[in-house]
């Protein structure tokens, strides 16, 4: 005697062959894939030529990140300020690997980022008595930038800066000022980098301070100038007091304070208005 109807064992066998020929054929499609992806990839390397890559091409290709916090807060620079970054480090490092010439970059840019030296890449290359190739007829206008100087330049533009912050590079064969009065920080190639003794200051340290003093100054300034204005205004004023006031005492019989004072007040204010207007107009002329 059956217990299950002929039609559920139809259904159920058919389910079975069902899905083992469905897992036969995904396992085979699978297989295929495989063997055609490895065949693609092997064609590949025989087709492909080897490059060979020498490791100072791969230093310089991949720029190695920074060991300290850089100086250097923005990195937006015109194109003739880059041409002048590389003119330097051409007449200064000329004789140096591409690191030597970003370092001497790197050395401009901190300046620009530090207290105490100009605020533009241009004013920092050219401040008196700083780099000697800009002096007239000096390397900065004989030489011209050469690859190597750009490869630096980029290296530069794409964060690289190993300088620890120098402000300053001498070359190893002379003793200056620079090794005696400052901290020598490292030494790469024919130069030794120096920055100063004490923590240099950030730009954000170094703008509050420049504040504080120009506030300082403003109102030292016009202290002096009121100060000035009062001892104008005043001159006419005493000129006017030593007439009236012995006009005003004779024809009261007496000495007392009456309505001459008024008179001297007026004259006092009146000239001080004229003279603050004036002073203030030469201060405030537009052109």
């Amino acid at each position: 005697m059956r217990t299950v109807p002929p039609m559920v064992v139809s259904i159920a066998a058919g389910v079975v062959f069902f899905t083992a020929g469905v897992y036969a054929i995904k396992g085979s499609a699978t297989m295929q894939l495989q063997n055609t992806e490895h065949r693609t990839i092997v064609s590949t390397q025989e087709e492909s030529p080897t490059v060979e890559i020498s490791s100072s091409e791969l230093a310089y290709t991949q720029s190695p990140a920074p060991t300290y916090q850089s100086l250097v807060k923005s990195r937006d620079w015109d194109a003739d300020e880059s041409q002048m970054l590389m003119q330097i480090a051409m007449a200064e490092a000329e004789g140096e690997d591409t690191e030597g010439k970003a370092l001497v970059m790197c050395v401009v840019l901190n300046r620009v980022w530090s207290e105490g030296f100009p605020d533009s890449i241009e004013e920092v290359i050219f401040q008196p008595k700083q780099f000697s190739p800009v002096c007239e007829g000096g390397r900065y206008y004989t030489t011209e930038a050469d690859a190597d100087c750009r490869a630096a330049l980029e290296m530069v533009v794409n964060g690289w800066d190993e300088s620890e912050g120098a402000l300053y590079f001498e070359s190893c064969e002379n003793s200056s000022w620079h090794s005696q009065n400052l901290e020598l920080l490292f030494q790469h190639g024919g130069h030794r980098f120096t920055g100063r003794r004490h923590r240099t200051m950030t730009r954000a340290q170094a703008r509050r301070k420049k504040r504080r003093k120009a506030k300082m100054q403003r109102a030292l300034g016009w202290t002096l100038i009121f100060a000035f204005e009062f001892i104008v205004s005043a001159a006419p004023a005493a000129i006017t007091a030593a007439f009236l006031i012995p006009m005003a005492n004779a024809s009261r019989h007496y000495p007392g304070i009456g309505g001459e004072w008024i008179a001297i007040m007026l004259v006092f204010c009146l000239v001080f208005k004229a003279v603050h207007e004036r002073i203030c107009d030469w201060i405030f002329e537009e052109e």
